[in-house]
This record gives C-alpha cells, sequence and structure tokens, in this order.
C-alpha cells in the first residue's frame, strides 16, 4: 500500500480523471456526498466475498483497474474474511485514491463468541439486541470500539474511510417481540438515543484519525412513517447535528432496486415531502445502493439478470414425478416420498444457479437418508434393494433435470417481461443491453443516487457491471419505477 493513510480528495479525484482519460464518461465519478472524495458510480460490494476463493480477489483487481474505487464491506460479511480479502487487494495500492466503507452492528461468527465469552465473565456488552440465537446486534460505544479495532485489523488499514451502523433497526424487530404493549413512540425515543450515543462514540473515532466519516445503513429507510421499523434519515441527520459542529455523518446506505422503490418513491421525510434519497440529496449525504440484482417482490427473491440459455428439452416435471412416485411406492424398505419433496423445493426457485446449489443439498440429504430407509433389511431384501435403487436414483436424476429445464424457462419468461415493461422508459442505445446491466444502470441514473454496490465476485461480473456506466448517462423518471410495480 502507497500514498496517505485513507482516501484523499486529491487522491480521489486523481483515480477519476485517469479512468476518464481511460475511456469512462465524466458521468461515471461523481462526488460522495459531503466528504470532499469523489467516487466511482459503480461500488464493489463484497457480502459474499472471502480470501479462500482467488477469483474474489481477482475480480476486485479487475474492478479497481477497470474504473471502481469504492469498496463496502462489513464486519460480518463472511466473519472477517472479507476485510482480509480487501486488506490484501490494497496492498501495494495508491491508498488515497481507493474509498473503504465498512459496516458494524451484526453479533455473528467470531463476534458472537466474543459476546458469549463476555456475558458468562460477568461482563457483557451493553445494548445487546438478541435477534435470534445466532444473530445478535450491537451499536453500544464499546462494542463499536471493539470492532473497529478489529476490521482497522483485518483491512490493515489504519483509517476507514466511511464507517456505517449496519441495520440498527434490528432494535425494533426484537423490542417488538420482547415488550409488548410498549408505545412505539416509547421504543423508538430509544432507539434514536442508542443512535445518538453511537455518534457520539463515532466522533471520538474521527477525532483519533480511526474514521473519516460515519453514517447509517438500514433496511428500513425506505418504509412509510407508519411502518413500526422505520428509519428516518432526517431524524439521525439530526442526531449528528446535535453530536457535533460540525458533524461528520456523511452517508446513508440502503437497498433499492427495480422493485423496491421505497427510498424512491415513498415521502417519508421534510413532512412527507420527500423521499429518503431525495432528502440525503438535499443535504449533501451520499446515497450509497446496494441489493441492485436482488429484489423482492410479492415476498419473492426476483433475480435482475437474464436467464442463462435453457437447456435440451427434457420429459416434464410432472411425468418424472410421476416415475418416481411409482418407484417410492414399490421400495422394498420403508416408504419415502422423495420425489414431492424435491418438487416442493424447487416452487420458489427463481434461478438455475440457485437449482444447481439446491440440487447438491437434495443428493446430499438423500445419501444420508438411504441406509436408513434400506434398515432392518436381510437376504434376498437387501438384493432386491439394491436393485430398487439402481432403478430410482437415475429417475431422481431425471426429476431434478427436468427441474432445472423448467426453472430456466421460467427464469427466461420472466426476464423477457422484465425486459419488455423496462424498455419503453429507457433511450434506445439501452434497450439492447442485458437486464443486469439495464438494472444497474437505472439506479446510477436516478437524481440523488450516488453509488450502486453491486456483488461482482467474479471478473466477468466486473466486465457485466461496468457495461451499465460506459454508455451515455440518461434521468431515471420517477414514473420508470411506479410502471414497474404495476
Amino acid at each position: 500500500m502507497t500514498g496517505t493513510a485513507a482516501a484523499t480528495a486529491e487522491g480521489t479525484r486523481r483515480y477519476a480523471e485517469r479512468a476518464t482519460g481511460a475511456g469512462l464518461p465524466v458521468a461515471a465519478f461523481r462526488p460522495l456526498g459531503r466528504t470532499g472524495l469523489t467516487t466511482s458510480a459503480l461500488g464493489f460490494g463484497t457480502y459474499r466475498v472471502d480470501e479462500s476463493t482467488l477469483d474474489h480477489a481477482v475480480a476486485l483487481r479487475r474492478a479497481l483497474d477497470a474504473g471502481v474505487n469504492l469498496i463496502d464491506t462489513s464486519t460480518n460479511y463472511t466473519d472477517g474474511s472479507s476485510e482480509r480479502t480487501i486488506g490484501s487487494v490494497l496492498r501495494g495500492r495508491a491508498r488515497d485514491e481507493i474509498i473503504v466503507v465498512s459496516k458494524v452492528g451484526y453479533v455473528q461468527g467470531q463476534a458472537l463468541a466474543l459476546s458469549r465469552k463476555r456475558e458468562a465473565e460477568g461482563k457483557p456488552f451493553p445494548d445487546m439486541v438478541k435477534y435470534m440465537d445466532g444473530c445478535w446486534h450491537c451499536i453500544h460505544p464499546e462494542f463499536l470500539a471493539d470492532q473497529l479495532t478489529r476490521s482497522l485489523d483485518r483491512l490493515g488499514v489504519p483509517r476507514i474511510d466511511v464507517y456505517l451502523l449496519h441495520n440498527p433497526e434490528y432494535f425494533f424487530s426484537d423490542a417488538i417481540k420482547r415488550r409488548k404493549g410498549v408505545p412505539i413512540e416509547t421504543l423508538r425515543d430509544e432507539f434514536y438515543e442508542r443512535v445518538a450515543r453511537a455518534f457520539a462514540h463515532l466522533e471520538t473515532e474521527v477525532a483519533r484519525g480511526r474514521i473519516g466519516w460515519y453514517g447509517v445503513s438500514s433496511n428500513s429507510f425506505g418504509d412509510g412513517p407508519e411502518d413500526p421499523e422505520a428509519t428516518s434519515v432526517e431524524r439521525v441527520l439530526e442526531i449528528a447535528k446535535q453530536a457535533a459542529t460540525p458533524h461528520h455523518f456523511a452517508a446513508v446506505q440502503l437497498p433499492t432496486n427495480l422493485y423496491e422503490t421505497g427510498p424512491i418513491l415513498t415521502r417519508n421525510n421534510a413532512r412527507e415531502t420527500q423521499s429518503a434519497i431525495e432528502f440525503a440529496a438535499a443535504n449533501d449525504l451520499a446515497v450509497l445502493v446496494n441489493r441492485p440484482l436482488n429484489a423482492y417482490r410479492q415476498g419473492r427473491l426476483v433475480r435482475l439478470a437474464d436467464a442463462g440459455p435453457v437447456a435440451a428439452p427434457a420429459p416434464s416435471v410432472a411425468a418424472q414425478a410421476a416415475a418416481i412416485a411409482k418407484l417410492e411406492a414399490e421400495s422394498p424398505g420403508k416408504r419415502v416420498a422423495w420425489g414431492k419433496e424435491v418438487v416442493a423445493a424447487a416452487r420458489s426457485v427463481t434461478t438455475v444457479a440457485d437449482w444447481i446449489r439446491i440440487e447438491g443439498q437434495i443428493r446430499a440429504q438423500i445419501a444420508g437418508r438411504i441406509g436408513d430407509v434400506g434398515g432392518g433389511l436381510s437376504g434376498d431384501a437387501v438384493v432386491g434393494f439394491d436393485q430398487w435403487m439402481a432403478r430410482y436414483l437415475p429417475a431422481l436424476d431425471s426429476l431434478l433435470a427436468a427441474q432445472r429445464v423448467e426453472i430456466g424457462e421460467r427464469g427466461r419468461k420472466a426476464t423477457q417481461a422484465i425486459h419488455a415493461a423496462l424498455d419503453p422508459h429507457l433511450p434506445p442505445e439501452w434497450r439492447t443491453e442485458s437486464l443486469s446491466r439495464k438494472a444497474i444502470a437505472v439506479l446510477v441514473n436516478t437524481p440523488g443516487v450516488t453509488c450502486v454496490l453491486n456483488g461482482m465476485r467474479r471478473p466477468a461480473y466486473v466486465d457485466d457491471a461496468l457495461g451499465a456506466v460506459r454508455r451515455p448517462a440518461f434521468t431515471a423518471q420517477a414514473g420508470l419505477f411506479r410502471a414497474l410495480a404495476r
């Protein structure tokens, strides 16, 4: 790692000038809110990045070389491995050109083990939110200080440029369950008191030089004011103003995509006259958008990317399921209904890639249960069971393959429908692009959005995503999002 200990106005501007000189449009870079830094409009999200997968580091290096100078991570991403991967890639690079964003709040993995150990020793972290058995949450200053030290060590840097409280609204999820009958306004007051204590501490970390700026990442910034778990950008900004003068609150992060449009369309700030993104932009706050390609619509995950090529025709799922059911009825051992489980497992799957992963889980589960099915058999019955298995397993393979084809075809039709709804709202030169590029480009060109964070764990994903910032800019109008919501 060379240069200064952190991103600088001069270094990030130099990076942008070099990238635009190499062919990227000027619109591919913009100010990071009030920080003075210049960020790429596309950021590298590292939710599932880990140091054991070579492609992840290769993809990050490719992105940094090609025009992406903002990296987003968190203390809990792959239990710290994401931060270590970033640290290894940063070594030898001009640190002043690259913006590092990390988040804190989740208590999982090593952090959860530490928290349980401290509880057993009688010195727990205060204000711990025990959301579920394997996932707690905390934004108390004592926890923040501990986790920041660990993040700096994993990243191999003396300062994190932007440090965000990570989904602090988990407080509401837990409090509403455990403290029934407590008025929501009372809970909100307590929640924002915790945010105020966290901000006061983060100002001390700025003074120490361990962070440059801070903010909040929340999944509920776009929720309506009536939602009990809604978080207000306006209110957290007011808290920051009370924490210090001048304050160092500079960024918000929130999920937004073609279907999850609350941060764009829901007027929940400034007396319900501005959306979260409008309010943030009006107050010179950077807006980092996450989950641009993974949308939740009507309770289902929709992958905003073109489906892969459909496999060769296969017998119908119904025919394969019927064949499996007939074989299961003939089992010499315990009766099974695995075919029904396979069919049920596929109903909510939207991509072939997800189904291939689930297939592996199904095969492993069935392999572990085969011995139980044939348990207790002897003599000729064992031979009969082996012969049955020799017929059953190929039939199971055929059912899984048929499901794969059906899911692929279902995905292809779904993406065609999204293209058809989206294209009338795009400039003609964008209409031939991939769905993932369109989805990212719409957000990049939405007024008020600073940087779109995309998971790019493979070099091919980097190349595809960069296509979303290489064409001429346009303005994504609110009508585009309303049209897709119909």
